[in-house]
């Protein structure tokens, strides 16, 4: 695929190893696609092939591909393991540096904004090998995009002058703005949405923590329903099941179903319940419930920043359950929290994360001279 014409009408978006079943960076980048096509840019989206040819081949391949790209915006999009099987990205490297080497306009942007967590001796080299990576990209990029705020991260080099906020917008359709709820009927319980459940060795840690705050709720609430969807949340069903036993919940555990299906479901639940580690503006997760308007209860932590501070959520600290389930309960309990939540996300959908919002950023990020 060879780009021509004006440079400053095109841009390419190049990607690693796309993850199954599902991919949040490939959605990521035909969302954006959408966006900017309308705007009438043109953003290829690019796979290095490397997990079905080979790292000799696919570098070949890029090698091929970029020498009509010169003067034109290639933005690398990062996560570990699309660049690598065991999270080490050398690759990644290579690739910045192939592409410094064809004189493209260089971009990278962070999906993973920090290295791997863990205590291992396995852990911290490799997390202090990721985050050397991610600070040698960061000097050979023209332009830096984040999908959190920069104070969160680290190991940016400081000041950051080069590096522009670039959150994350909904992979599921947006709705009509403001949002059609479906009213709900006689009798019919309040309902928690939980997207996704982390897989072994974590499920039943993080099991427990969806159960806990929807016991306390389920106490002092009459008739609750949680609906779980996503990756992992039929394997996590029986100790879901186990966990809520004895207690007046509904369970509905739907998997993976279509981003149209997710669209539907958003507009018929009360509120989203976030457990998956901190709320921040680069978890889709959370993104989906805030252009819906769907108020939602999770964890701060060291990437819970601007803009994601801005929208309707109930910011809980780190591991107190005791206020997770007191939070959760208001926002079932009380209609005026649960309405001021709302139209927070309303207006905070429409200011950061419409996909128009975030495609006019991104290009001034990258062709605004000021930038």
């Amino acid at each position: 695929m060879n780009l021509r014409g004006s440079n400053s009408e095109k841009s390419i978006a190049l990607l690693g190893k796309r993850d199954f079943p599902t991919d949040g960076v490939a959605d990521y980048c035909d969302w954006l696609q959408q966006a900017l096509t309308k705007q009438g840019h043109e953003f290829a989206i690019l796979e290095m092939p490397w997990s079905k040819v080979g790292w000799l081949q696919a570098f070949q391949w890029l090698w091929d591909q970029s020498q009509h790209w010169q003067g034109t915006w290639v933005v690398v999009q990062y996560t570990a393991f699309a660049w690598s099987k065991r999270g080490l990205p050398f690759a990644f490297l290579l690739a910045v540096l192939l592409l410094r080497w064809r004189g493209v306009k260089l971009a990278v942007i962070y999906h993973d904004t920090q290295g791997f967590p863990g205590d291992r001796w396995i852990d911290r080299l490799r997390r202090t090998i990721q985050e050397s990576i991610m600070r040698l990209s960061y000097g050979l990029a023209d332009r830096v995009l984040t999908t959190i705020e920069f104070s969160r991260m680290p190991w940016l080099p400081t000041p950051p002058g080069k590096a522009f906020l670039l959150p994350v917008g909904s992979n599921v359709p947006e709705p009509a703005h403001p949002p059609v709820r479906v009213a709900r009927g006689p009798g019919e319980p309040k309902t928690i949405l939980v997207f996704g459940i982390t897989g072994e060795p974590h499920t039943s840690a993080e099991v427990e923590r969806i159960a806990d705050p929807i016991r306390q709720a389920a106490a002092q609430v009459s008739g609750l329903r949680l609906i779980a969807s996503g990756r992992g949340s039929l394997e996590a069903e029986e100790r879901l099941r186990q966990a809520l036993t004895n207690y007046p919940v509904e369970i509905e555990v739907l998997g993976l179903i279509s981003a149209e299906r997710i669209a539907e479901l958003l507009l018929v639940v009360d509120v989203l319940l976030f457990v998956r580690g901190n709320i921040s503006s680069g978890r889709t997760s959370v993104v989906v419930g805030i252009a819906a308007g769907l108020p939602i209860v999770g964890y701060s932590g060291p990437h819970t920043g601007f803009p994601i501070t801005e929208a309707g959520i109930m910011l809980v600290p780190p591991g107190d359950r005791d206020q997770l389930g007191q939070d959760l309960t208001a926002v079932l309990t009380n209609p005026a929290l649960w309405q001021s939540l709302h139209q927070k996300n309303l207006e905070a959908q429409q200011q950061y994360f419409a996909w128009d919002t975030i495609a006019t950023q991104y290009l001034r990020a990258l062709y605004d001279d000021a930038a």
